[in-house]
């Protein structure tokens, strides 16, 4: 469970899918890191594959 240990938690407000049901957005609270390194977000990593602007 998100937080247990650490006292970091997600408080979910709203859980939605897109259009064929493939990528769930969940809108949440949050209280603390939410990646494991300490960090806001989990996802601030280099982007793997990006469209040529």
């Amino acid at each position: 469970m998100k937080g247990e240990t650490s006292g970091h938690t997600q408080y979910v407000h709203e859980v939605r899918l897109d259009c064929d049901g493939d990528t769930v957005l969940l809108i949440v609270d949050q209280e603390g890191a939410a990646c494991h390194t300490g960090t806001h977000t989990c996802w601030d990593g280099d982007v793997l594959l990006a469209e040529p602007a």
